[in-house]
């Protein structure tokens, strides 16, 4: 057979994938500078609304180890502070209408898009692979651990 079609090419093509009705694809590194250039305030805004109890180092220790109970945990803190907020954003990389995501899914169905959001788009990896380099530039505070950072709450 002289034409043979090389499969390498396809196991690097985005998958797509379907919940809810929501097609839900891998977003370009652009789209989210994009987006966090529309939110510039927003971290020190969900910071202090949503985790007044813990530091920002805290906080990037956590997401560096995000699992699937981080993820529920920050999303219900986040959609409790600032619900239109934080589903503008997620609607904005998928490219969605806010008000027709607000009034079409349920909760539970919102946060299923999202989970396949973060599974699609390996997140769990990135926040992983961006706290180990910043790690390395933040200076050491004294906490008494190896680290230098607090381990995160149970």
């Amino acid at each position: 057979m002289i034409f043979r079609r090389d499969k390498s090419a396809e196991i690097s093509l985005p998958k797509a994938r379907k919940v809810h009705g929501v097609t839900v694809r891998k977003v370009p590194v652009g789209r989210y500078i994009e987006l966090m250039k529309q939110c510039e305030n927003l971290p020190a805004e969900l910071l202090q609304g949503c985790f007044p109890d813990i530091s920002p180092d805290q906080l990037l220790s956590r997401l560096a180890n995000a699992d699937k109970d981080l993820l529920l945990d920050l999303a219900g803190r986040v959609l409790a502070h600032v619900p239109e907020k934080a589903i503008g954003i997620f609607c904005g990389l998928l490219e969605l209408e806010a008000d027709d995501v607000m009034q079409r899914y349920t909760p539970a169905e919102l946060l299923d898009i999202f989970l396949a959001f973060w599974e699609l788009n390996d997140l769990s990896g990135f926040f992983g692979n961006v706290w180990g380099l910043m790690k390395r530039r933040l200076p050491t505070q004294t906490t008494g651990s190896k680290s230098g950072l607090l381990p995160p709450k149970a």
